[in-house]
């Protein structure tokens, strides 16, 4: 059962299928979805490459009491496109990916404190406080979450991620006791490339590491991920959703030097060797490669941005919302002005329900390989009608 997160007026629908870029509920109704379960689904849904791999491993068994060759396959894939990787350590989900890297952060470094930037996942250490991170324009004030524990966020700092005369002045108030700086790639500015670069050298000079959270990014952007298309490192990257295109895996990417802390540091789990993620991961990436997905990802994104833009032009209401990259085409948003844009972001994406098509309100949405040029049509159709309804009222 799914409590939707976009309409107070669709409470529950109950999603019971999914092909390609489309969904069904339990009533045979259908959606055009671009959600893409907030960014797993990269190729669509039930791809069947993929499930036929995932399918043959179960017949092979899921679990062994330690690592194969496939997960040595796999890790190889992942790091033939990041800079400076030589090891891939897997895991279920990038929450848990992100606390393995922070503890081999403090492993490696000696030291306790860690600077985040953006959206890290759900514990503890990276939740609290909170703060609207997902806001194209900026970030909203951050609030305490019930159920963190003050000492669990001791050692984390916030930084904002606006200028890096910023984080300058964290780490010149912490001198010597920064461990790592990690950064989701979506809050760098334009010029990307540049602020990478610039971050990761401040950080480096203070004798910390550079992590780049690319749960988002990875295998989305480019296959290599920001750090490809830009030409920056990390020490190390997070990786999740898009890998396995809706398995759950994730991973720490790193190098041999930091990934001999692992031992030491206990980072292990019963089920970071799952063989049926890892095959279906195995599938995707082969997939991503040979058919030059990201590229087709920016195209129909582009698309879908530029063509919003002009109905919003034809409708009139242009000064109120206009569509633009996520950072990249692949990650559409919708933004609206003013201190009602919250509000209005998730009356879009209720008006689109409705039409029977899925649209995060007030957070990035995806394009995958099964969108279409006909699906952009239709969802430029649906958006008509609603535009015009919030200029008429109705």
């Amino acid at each position: 059962m799914l409590t939707s997160k976009n309409t107070k007026r669709h409470s529950r629908i109950e999603l019971v299928r999914g092909r390609g870029a489309t969904l069904w509920d339990a009533h045979g109704v259908s959606y055009l979805d671009f959600s893409c379960s907030y960014g797993p689904i990269v190729l669509g849904y039930a791809n069947e490459e993929v499930n036929a791999a995932a399918r043959a491993q179960i017949e092979r068994g899921a679990l062994f009491p330690w690592a194969t060759s496939q997960v040595d396959e796999l890790s190889a894939l992942v790091c033939a496109n990041m800079p400076r990787a030589t090891e891939c350590l897997f895991f279920k989900t990038g929450s848990e990916a992100v606390a393995a890297g922070a503890r081999l952060a403090r492993a490696a470094t000696g030291r306790q404190t860690i600077v985040r930037c953006g959206f890290h996942g759900w514990h503890d250490g990276v939740i609290s406080p909170f703060y609207h991170w997902h806001d194209a324009d900026g970030i909203a004030e951050g609030r305490e979450i019930p159920g963190v524990a003050g000492h669990s966020t001791r050692d984390w700092i916030v930084w904002d991620g606006r200028s890096v005369a910023g984080l300058d002045q964290i780490l010149a108030a912490h001198d010597g006791g920064i461990a790592a700086l990690i950064v989701d790639p979506v809050q760098f500015r334009e010029p990307i490339g540049e602020a990478i670069a610039a971050c990761s050298n401040t950080i480096r000079r203070a004798g910390g590491l550079f992590i780049l959270d690319e749960v988002k990014t990875a295998f989305r952007v480019g296959p290599g991920g920001i750090q490809k298309k830009y030409g920056v490192s990390a020490d190390l990257s997070i990786v999740s959703k898009a890998l396995g295109n809706g398995f759950p895996i994730a991973g720490v990417v790193c190098t041999n030097e930091l990934e001999r802390f692992a031992a030491t540091a206990k980072i292990k789990g019963t089920y970071n060797s799952d063989l049926v993620s890892i095959a279906a991961a195995t599938a995707t990436l082969k997939l991503l490669e040979s058919r030059n997905v990201a590229a087709r990802l920016q195209q129909i994104g582009s698309t879908l941005i530029a063509g919003f833009n002009d109905l919003a032009h034809e409708v009139g209401v242009e000064d109120r919302v206009r569509a633009m990259p996520f950072r990249w085409d692949c990650m559409p948003h919708v933004t609206f002005a003013g201190d009602e844009g919250r509000a209005r972001s998730e009356r879009f994406a209720s008006d689109l329900l409705e039409r029977g098509i899925v649209w995060l309100a007030n957070h990035m949405n995806y394009i995958s390989m099964a969108h279409t040029e006909a699906d952009v049509a239709r969802f430029l159709d649906a958006c008509r009608s609603v535009l015009r309804g919030a200029v008429t009222g109705r």
